[in-house]
């Protein structure tokens, strides 16, 4: 971890800080701007999480005010990356950033919305960590009518790591049964094979499983077919069985 810590916000960007409104819909705010600036100028990289405190998001949905511009430190998987609306007022930020939705809880509703002005590469599903400044409260509407508040964040770099594919669940359950099925075959030819080599006891040799493949009755020499077409028929199913035995 590098020893360096983010640039602390000045008296005017506080005051502007302060003005800023909870609990609504709107993003694009003069404080907004102020994170974003004091972002672009953070040193260190990846990693440098010096002052940043582990982010108690009950207490800041109860009280936002109070936490505003304080660097916590996000944990959780990415959920969403997409770039940002075009907002009111341009900045060198708009090269790089990314809006990141990230999930920091086990309930599908613990996601915090991380502004990013130069994020590494990350692809959904990634464990993220990093610190980012408290913006606000915002309060989004769906489709369907429904609010939902989430704590709003504005962040510079970012750790991330990516499980292995063959880790996941479903993935090492899929490896499991095709391992499976692939020694079921194996086996199934095998015994096949064997069976064809070793011909069962009791066999005449070559000459006795000629005789069962081609089906041919063999009759004594001195044995003559009725001339009665049944009974013919019968001597020769007779003879076919003895010979099969």
């Amino acid at each position: 971890m590098l020893l360096t810590t983010a640039v602390p916000l000045t008296g005017p960007q506080t005051r502007q800080l302060a003005a800023v409104r909870d609990g609504s819909a709107l993003l694009d705010e003069p404080g907004f701007y102020v994170l974003l600036e004091k972002a672009m100028s953070w040193p260190g990289t990846a990693g440098d999480e010096v002052g940043a405190m582990i982010a108690d998001y009950p207490a800041l949905h109860a009280g936002p005010s109070a936490y505003r511009g304080r660097r916590y430190l996000i944990e959780g998987k990415l959920l969403r990356s997409v770039q940002p609306a075009r907002f009111a007022r341009a900045g060198p930020w708009e090269n790089t950033w990314r809006q990141w939705v990230v999930q920091w809880g086990s309930a599908s509703s613990d996601v915090a919305v991380v502004y990013m002005v130069n994020p590494p590469r990350a692809r959904v599903g990634a464990s993220v960590r990093l610190p980012a400044r408290f913006y606000k409260i915002w309060r989004d509407t769906d489709q369907q009518g429904v609010a939902s508040d989430y704590p709003v964040f504005v962040g510079r770099y970012a750790a991330v790591s990516v499980r292995a594919a063959w880790a996941q669940p479903a993935v090492l359950a899929a490896a499991l049964a095709v391992a499976a099925l692939a020694y079921f075959l194996l086996r199934r030819r095998v015994v096949a094979t064997r069976r064809h080599d070793f011909p069962l006891r009791g066999s005449r040799g070559n000459r006795g499983s000629a005789s069962r493949r081609t089906m041919q009755p063999v009759l004594p020499q001195d044995q003559c077919l009725s001339d009665d077409p049944a009974e013919a028929l019968e001597q020769l199913q007779c003879y076919s069985r003895i010979d099969e035995d």
